[in-house]
């Protein structure tokens, strides 16, 4: 009976449910994500960030990361997920606004942003930007 049941699960395992095959990715002809006319200015202990999203598969959104700046070796450390966007439809072609605190005086980040579409494609990362928070800056 146990020899029965093992090739019974045997023959149920090679030609039961689903397909055999490598999963293959969904070929688009759509442009990659990608974001356009990025800057960033600091004022204060605030970075300011003005992007626009554009390609990808219809719906688009971001990613942003953030490193610190180490004063002495002058090396950013590992890059962390600071702050990110979904994709979606509207998003195509809009020019976006954001504000981000800098909550350590006297330190160096470093950021680096990147687009992504709804069906995961990446985008290329944006060049590194600085944004040094400083107190004194509006007086």
């Amino acid at each position: 009976m146990p020899k029965l049941i093992i090739a019974l699960m045997t023959v149920l395992l090679l030609f039961g449910c689903g397909r055999k095959e490598i999963p293959s990715l969904q070929q688009t002809s759509a442009t990659p994500p990608a974001i356009t006319k990025l800057s960033h200015k600091v004022i204060g202990q605030v970075v300011h960030f003005h992007l626009n999203l554009e390609g990808g598969s219809g719906s688009i959104g971001y990613q942003l990361d953030r490193a610190v700046l180490d004063p002495y070796c002058k090396c950013p450390s590992s890059w962390q997920r600071y702050s990110e966007m979904s994709p979606l439809a509207r998003h195509q072609g809009e020019r976006f606004s954001r504000l981000f605190a800098l909550p350590l005086e006297d330190t160096t980040y470093l950021f680096r942003m990147r687009a992504v579409d709804g069906q995961g494609h990446l985008g290329a990362w944006s060049q590194t930007m600085q944004a040094h928070s400083d107190k004194d800056r509006l007086k």
